[in-house]
């Protein structure tokens, strides 16, 4: 959720309200869920080097057989291209598979027009053992047991900034 400065209108209904919140989870059950692959790459200001975050979208059901590398996913467009290649050849020759999960409740902030300053809150942040079975590129639900959670007591607040912006305690005291 990005903040706005609009309200959220109040329900005329609440059975309106709940019936349309139903039709919403149906059609999400029906869509076919993305995972996003993305790699990001953090630079200091002194390094001269910008911090890149490059990503693309990957169907969940073919995340398997994209990480055994075996076949070409390739769309056309050379940027994505790159990116895929470089991810499937780091996985197979650093024999990288799934080790830990991360599960939060993210909130977000930044003004509508305006991405100069963002703040996310993560929430109810826990790591999950991941314990993969061949095939598979995590651990379902019902294998997951209790020795194989850990929750953070703490909640993460992350403060970003664009680097066009002036920095943030510029932006406090104007």
């Amino acid at each position: 959720w990005y903040g706005d400065d609009e309200p959220c209108a109040a329900p005329d209904d609440d059975e309106e309200e709940e019936e349309e919140q139903q039709q919403q989870q149906q059609q999400r059950e029906k869509e076919e869920p993305i995972v996003f692959v993305e790699r990001k790459e953090h630079h200091e200001d002194w390094s001269g080097k910008q911090s890149e975050k490059r990503r693309f979208p990957l169907p969940a059901k073919d995340v398997v057989r994209f990480l055994e590398g075996n076949e070409d996913f390739s769309n056309g467009r050379k940027r994505d291209d790159q990116l895929k290649k470089e991810v499937q050849t780091s996985v197979r020759d650093r024999k990288l598979y799934p080790r830990i999960r991360s599960c939060c409740n993210r909130i977000a902030f930044q003004l509508p027009h305006d991405n100069g300053v963002r703040l996310s809150l993560d929430l109810d942040l826990c790591f999950l053992r991941e314990k993969c079975a061949e095939g598979s590129w995590y651990t379902e639900e019902f294998s997951i047991l209790d020795a194989d959670v850990c929750e953070f007591p703490y909640a993460v607040l992350e403060v970003g900034e664009s680097v066009q912006s002036s920095p943030l305690f510029e932006v406090y005291f104007r």
